[in-house]
């Protein structure tokens, strides 16, 4: 539902929504003020759909590197007792620095591996690199059916639009700004269902964002 012609750049933030004059002289200005408005609205959701659908690309590609490695280290740390001598070569283990003592001892080597796979998974819970990819897919499905909704009344009332001006004699002004206004208010709704979903996202990750840190603090050592 994304267009190639929106003005997505790479960005770290969403810019807000910026607002426009209009002029409301005729209703023919009107109904071209009201297809104006819709379409930045449509390039706002657009960008947003973008941004989500980019975060989302590198979430995954974040989440999936640490749990297969996870996995993998997890795997070799099991085995390692079983695949390392028990006895390393004496003249191996008089070069081992001291820093690096537990190497003299491959069959403690396995340990290393399997600390090495919980701290990945605990990074990947604390940085929240598989909960902000679920959060992406999400909003990006949210939008999609805000867009589709929006979209069709949008297309409802163009319809309605054509058949007044196809009536003869023409109908009066007020009639025509009554519909314009109809057109506003799709459009303004459509645009605060989008920020609505942006919030509701936001949201999301405050909260994770908060508990982490509330996690974080918990787990430091009392004095």
């Amino acid at each position: 539902m994304c267009s190639k012609n929106s003005n997505f750049k790479d960005k770290k933030n969403l810019e807000p929504h910026k607002t426009q004059d209009f002029k409301f002289k005729t209703s023919g200005e009107c109904f071209e003020d009201a297809k104006s408005y819709y379409k930045t609205v449509t390039i706002y959701y657009e960008e947003a759909h973008q941004w989500y659908r980019k975060r989302k690309l590198s979430q995954s590609r974040y989440s999936k590197s640490l749990k297969f490695f996870s996995v993998w280290l997890g795997v070799i740390g099991g085995l390692a007792p079983f695949l390392i001598s028990s006895t390393p070569p004496e003249d191996a283990s008089c070069c081992i620095p001291s820093w690096l003592s537990f190497m003299r001892h491959p069959e403690h080597f396995g340990y290393v591996l399997l600390a090495l796979s919980g701290s990945m998974i605990l990074f990947d819970k604390m940085f929240g690199f598989s909960t902000n990819w679920m959060r992406c897919i999400e909003a990006m499905r949210s939008l999609e059916a805000t867009a589709a909704k929006y979209e069709q009344q949008w297309i409802l009332k163009q319809l309605d639009v054509a058949c007044m001006q196809s009536i003869t004699p023409p109908p009066d002004e007020p009639a025509l700004f009554h519909l314009c206004e109809e057109l506003f208010t799709v459009a303004t709704d459509y645009k605060q269902a989008i920020l609505e979903c942006l919030g509701k996202e936001t949201q999301a990750w405050l909260a994770e964002f908060r508990s982490n840190l509330a996690r974080m603090e918990e787990s430091k050592p009392s004095k």
